[in-house]
């Protein structure tokens, strides 16, 4: 009961930025992906390299590129919201 009361909501926000601070670079890293994975299971940065390199596809990869930047940008405004709630709430 007090871990739920005192430790969780304090420790909570640590967590979620240490968990924003793996998810923002690990969305645009296509280098680890191709050189670990090789070329058998493709990720969304490794897809839009494709679209603007060999494929020549640039409209695919703009839209998956924006995409990709929205779902970041509202994973980041739903970080700072639960954040600040949970602050709030601790006071």
């Amino acid at each position: 009961r007090r871990f739920w009361r005192i430790t969780f909501p304090l420790s909570f926000p640590g967590v979620l930025a240490a968990s924003m601070i793996i998810f923002i670079p690990t969305t645009g890293d296509f280098i680890t992906p191709r050189l670990v994975g090789g070329s058998e299971g493709i990720m969304v940065a490794n897809l839009i390299q494709v679209m603007f390199g060999k494929a020549n596809n640039w409209p695919l990869g703009s839209s998956l590129a924006i995409i990709t930047m929205t779902i970041v940008t509202l994973s980041v405004i739903c970080f700072v919201v639960i954040s600040r709630w949970l602050i709030s709430r601790i006071k």
